[in-house]
């Protein structure tokens, strides 16, 4: 039964997204998605491991405490804040994933990835393509450009700072990593335009 409910998770995330999108101009479409989403993590719930459980079980205890808090003392819970609280991230991270699943499999590579080459040209075309692409899809360039170093020598300790280092970087400027979205959505008149200049220089 539980096998049957969790194929419903994948098009309710996809409404999820599609709503949190077209919320901007109808923004009561905005709970409808935080609804889908609520839906589509209750479905899989029973699919995650024991510690992603007792987290969101931890959180749920404390969110649901304070809520009771405040209506004690007077202050009316806002469920519609509560379906649509990160639902801007919510989107973010469904769509990230949706680029993984296109990317990662079969022989998709990134263009300046299709020859094996070295010296410092190659170390810069290679560290470019880890942060440019990995920018966008994220874990799944690094799993791409390391499969394709594999192909012709043995990935060493070097290979290996390279495309971390150059990876990570993009967390200082990349409004498809968790860190800086969260920081975009949270931080009050954050800018992607005036933030990303800054990270760009780190």
């Amino acid at each position: 039964m539980t096998a049957v409910f969790s194929r419903f998770s994948g098009p309710l995330l996809a409404a999820t997204a599609v709503g949190a999108v077209v919320s901007v101009w109808l923004p009561a479409l905005a709970v409808v998605a935080g609804v889908c989403a609520w839906t589509a993590v209750l479905l899989r719930l029973a699919d995650t491991v024991a510690m992603v459980r007792w987290t969101a079980a931890g959180l749920t205890v404390v969110g649901a405490a304070a809520m009771a808090y405040g209506a004690l003392h007077g202050v009316r819970p806002d469920w519609a804040a509560a379906a649509t609280g990160n639902l801007q991230l919510i989107c973010l991270l469904i769509a990230v994933t949706f680029l993984q699943l296109v990317a990662f499999p079969g022989k998709l590579r990134a263009p300046s990835l299709q020859r094996t080459a070295s010296g410092p040209r190659a170390f810069l075309r290679t560290g470019l393509a880890v942060l440019l692409f990995g920018a966008v899809i994220n874990l799944s360039m690094v799993a791409m450009v390391l499969d394709h170093l594999a192909r012709s020598r043995p990935v060493g300790r070097t290979e290996l700072v390279l495309v971390t280092r150059f990876f990570t970087a993009g967390l200082f400027w990349s409004p498809f990593f968790g860190a800086m979205a969260a920081s975009l959505v949270h931080s009050p008149d954050a800018r992607l335009l005036l933030l990303a200049p800054f990270g760009l220089a780190l």
